[in-house]
């Protein structure tokens, strides 16, 4: 029998003035892959250009964090629809 599970990796980058401030990763899993262990990091890419952008920097992780979430539940509506036609 074979199983399937879906998984979804997101990147983005801050950036100021052309310059990568930070990096965003986050792996989305489906409920039973990987015991459904959903992950979100912040590397901070350059210390004294996010001290002088800390607003900014925070609200790409804001906006970073918002499709995450979209990203989780499009991937828990697969999973709840999956699991009905079982």
């Amino acid at each position: 029998m074979l199983r399937t599970s879906k998984s979804i990796a997101i990147s983005g980058r801050s950036m100021v003035e052309d310059k990568q401030v930070a990096t965003f990763n986050a792996n989305i899993y489906e409920a039973n892959a990987s015991g459904g262990s959903d992950n979100i990091n912040m590397i901070i890419t350059d210390r004294d250009l996010y001290d002088k952008n800390k607003s900014a920097v925070r609200k790409d992780l804001q906006d970073f964090q918002a499709k995450v979430w979209s990203a989780q539940d499009e991937v828990m509506a697969e999973s709840d629809e999956k699991a009905s036609e079982s």
